[in-house]
C-alpha cells in the first residue's frame, strides 16, 4: 500500500509541476526592442527583429533579391528534440520551471547562433566583394549580438 501512495504523490507532485511550466515560456530570437544598426555603425531606421525578419524570410531591396536565410527555423528544426529532452528531464527532476526555460533558452541562442554561422546560400560575388569576405549574415556582428531570450508568463 505504501508503494501505491508513494507513486501517487509523484504522480501529483509532477502533475503541479507540469502545470507550472506550462504557465511559463520562452521567446528566442531578436527581441522586439533590439535597435538596428548599418554596417557604418549607425542606428538603422528599422530594429533589429524587423532586420531578422527581412534576413529570414528573404526580400528585394533597391532592385537587389536578398534570398532568404531562416537561420531560426534552421536552429529550431534541428534542436527541438534537444529542447524536448531538457524538458522532460527537468520535469522528471522537479526543476523550477523559470530556471528550465532559462536553460532552454540559453541553448537556443547558442543554437541561433552556430545556425547563423552555417547558413546557406553564401553570399553573391558582389556581397562579397563590399564585404570583403562571404559570411551571411554576419557583417557587423549586431545579429549575433542582438539575439536573446526572454522567459514569461505564458497566460495558460
Amino acid at each position: 500500500m505504501s508503494d501505491v501512495s508513494f507513486s501517487l504523490k509523484n504522480i501529483k507532485k509532477r502533475a503541479e509541476f507540469i502545470q507550472n511550466l506550462s504557465a511559463k515560456a520562452v521567446e528566442v530570437g531578436v527581441l522586439e526592442n533590439s535597435r538596428g544598426v548599418s554596417r557604418k555603425g549607425q542606428v538603422s531606421k528599422l530594429g533589429a527583429a524587423e532586420i531578422a525578419a527581412i534576413q529570414c524570410k528573404g526580400t528585394i531591396d533597391s532592385g537587389h533579391y536578398i534570398p532568404p536565410r531562416d537561420y531560426q527555423t534552421n536552429a529550431f528544426v534541428e534542436n527541438k528534440k534537444k529542447y524536448k529532452k531538457i524538458i522532460k528531464k527537468a520535469i522528471a527532476n522537479g526543476i523550477e520551471s523559470s530556471n528550465v526555460f532559462m536553460v532552454v533558452g540559453q541553448i537556443a541562442v547558442a543554437d541561433q547562433k552556430l545556425a547563423i554561422r552555417k547558413i546557406t546560400p553564401r553570399n553573391a560575388p558582389s556581397t562579397i566583394k563590399a564585404k570583403g569576405k562571404d559570411s551571411p549574415l554576419i557583417d557587423t556582428g549586431h545579429l549575433l549580438n542582438s539575439l536573446a531570450y526572454k522567459v514569461f508568463d505564458s497566460g495558460n
